[in-house]
């Protein structure tokens, strides 16, 4: 057992334990970035890891700095049992959600030999598909595209609609309600394992371009060097991918493919 994987007391008065046996055999790893609203939809994901064949997928969960994992946050007994050592005083639309990532993606890469995707989340997605082989290509990332068009949307929210008609006794009118709520956006990323030990690689260079894009000095960050618009995917995504192509990591292809958190047209980078 190395130092990392040795039990510590965490604010709660409960025993976190980093290393779990999923460790050795997961395929895939979905990391999953966590604050202080805790874990909404943490019982859907553990449904969803239930649902592949046994250690094949293992959920990580980076915890914000200085966030007290206790009994008043909700999933917080289930975040104690997925979470990484790593922990980043990360924030919304700044650079340290860049490095907390990447930072957690080198835990993961460490701690499971045999991922060979590892696919990004938030505490508030809600899983939709399982991770398969046919879904995730050997060497092959997917970087989801943020916003949907007016038709698409429309056309999920009914197909919502009569899922939840379906599954629950909600009448029609209910279930639209409920529909009309949701927001149907962005896919978030998913990196084969070759495009994570290359975004771990280059941490300090995806960090200095993630600053100067953020001041506007930064040309190599264009939507003409990338061949998409970088309105259309997350700003950290769109940071990895700029430094990944710009170091000839990459090539792009833009396909629809079914998401695995809400089903998107997806950017297809392989090596």
């Amino acid at each position: 057992m190395s130092v990392l994987d040795h039990p510590v007391e965490c604010p709660a008065g409960q025993h976190i334990k980093y290393f779990r046996p999923e460790h050795n055999t997961a395929k895939y790893a979905v990391l999953t970035m966590l604050h202080g609203a805790g874990w909404p939809n943490h019982m859907f994901w553990q449904r969803w890891v239930e649902a592949h064949p046994p250690g094949q997928v293992a959920l990580c969960v980076h915890m914000k700095a200085g966030v007290a994992v206790g009994p008043g946050m909700v999933g917080h007994a289930f975040i104690n049992t997925q979470r990484l050592r790593t922990s980043v005083n990360a924030n919304w639309g700044d650079i340290s959600l860049v490095e907390a990532t990447i930072d957690s993606i080198a835990e993961i890469l460490s701690r499971c030999p045999h991922v060979t995707h590892i696919a990004l989340a938030s505490g508030h997605d809600v899983p939709v598909s399982l991770m398969t082989p046919a879904v995730l290509l050997p060497g092959v990332s997917s970087f989801g595209m943020y916003q949907f068009g007016e038709q698409e949307h429309t056309v999920l929210q009914e197909a919502c609609t009569e899922e939840l008609q379906e599954d629950t006794d909600l009448t029609r009118d209910e279930a639209q309600r409920w529909s009309q709520a949701l927001t149907f956006h962005h896919q978030w990323m998913v990196l084969s394992r070759e495009h994570a030990a290359a975004v771990v690689k280059l941490r300090t260079e995806i960090t200095v371009v993630g600053r100067m894009a953020r001041m506007g000095v930064c040309s190599g960050v264009s939507p003409q060097s990338m061949h998409l618009r970088c309105s259309a995917v997350k700003q950290a995504q769109c940071i990895m991918i700029s430094v990944l192509m710009r170091r000839k990591c990459t090539h792009c292809q833009l396909q629809h493919t079914p998401g695995l958190h809400r089903g998107s047209a997806a950017i297809q980078v392989a090596e």
